[in-house]
């Protein structure tokens, strides 16, 4: 039961390694200095290649289930599903915007974009690790989390499983260093 949270709470530490991977970026375009564009647009992609279509799905049929077991916590489960898509929408076009024309327009939609992404991100994280963790550790069964772990298969992580795959090897350099 625990190991699937102790799973989540892993892959919340990483994002968070990735989040502050972003947030040096950010910083860079602020300073008017060279940021690594590339990089952002591999994060960006992880996020939509991982995240995206295998963490935030998990959290969601968590939050399914404890919907009928924690009436009182219905609200900020609405809250952060929404937000999941909400991120999903956010790196998306992160990476249009990133595929486009570089110029200093660009350049501060872009940080705005990052830094709303960056925000949000860390909010949600805390909020599902404050509330709706512990309240799926109390309130969901042992079947529940069997019908959880049965209900999603899984590819390993592509950035920090055992295996890195080459497209992301830039951004596993860039948190190594």
């Amino acid at each position: 039961m625990t190991k699937t949270l102790d799973n989540l709470h892993q892959e919340h530490h990483l994002i968070s390694r990735l989040l502050d991977v972003l947030e040096e970026q950010v910083r860079l375009l602020e300073e008017n200095e060279r940021a690594d564009t590339r990089l952002i647009a591999d994060v960006a992609e992880y996020i939509m290649n991982y995240p995206d279509l295998y963490h935030h799905p998990k959290e969601d049929l968590i939050f399914e289930l404890l919907r009928y077991k924690d009436i009182g916590i219905v609200p900020v489960i609405d809250q952060l599903i929404g937000e999941h898509k909400t991120m999903t929408e956010m790196a998306m076009t992160l990476s249009a915007l990133l595929a486009g024309p570089d110029n200093r327009s660009q350049s501060q939609l872009l940080v705005d974009l990052l830094r709303k992404y960056i925000d949000l991100s860390r909010s949600h994280m805390n909020i599902e690790e404050e509330k709706l963790f512990p309240s799926a550790r109390q309130a969901l069964t042992e079947e529940d989390w069997i019908q959880i772990d049965t209900g999603f298969t899984c590819q390993g992580d592509p950035l920090f499983g055992d295996v890195i795959r080459k497209q992301y090897q830039h951004i596993y350099d860039s948190i190594i260093k």
